[in-house]
């Protein structure tokens, strides 16, 4: 389902929190930021994707850089290439540098969680 303004609008307006320093829900903001992005890869000004919704234009840029964060990224597997030391598991260099080797994938996830 692609999200258009109206539906993100009516999204925004049934979830308005109750106090402004709660903000919105994590998935809301992600479909917002996403849909900007979108937006933004056809030409449209912050300033115009913003007047379609009812949020300010720099609430709009900040959840387009929380959902591309958020999203994966494309990804080349090397051959190995002499390490010092063997490892067992995956070896993970998330987007932000973190480097975790030698825990099942499971424990991956959870840790790139938990540092960003």
């Amino acid at each position: 389902m692609s999200d258009t303004a109206s539906t993100l609008t009516a999204l925004l307006d049934q979830n308005k929190p109750a106090c402004r320093s709660v903000g919105y829900a994590a998935p809301i903001r992600q479909r917002v930021g996403v849909w900007a992005a979108e937006q933004r890869a056809l030409g449209r000004s912050w300033s115009d994707i913003a007047d379609q919704l009812p949020i300010a234009t720099t609430t709009v840029i900040g959840w387009t850089r929380l959902a591309a964060e958020a999203t994966f990224v494309p990804v080349v597997v090397a051959g190995h290439q002499g390490a010092s030391h063997a490892t067992t598991g995956p070896v993970v260099i998330s987007p932000r540098g973190w480097r975790v080797e030698g825990l099942d994938l499971d424990a991956v996830v959870r840790v790139l969680g938990e540092v960003g």
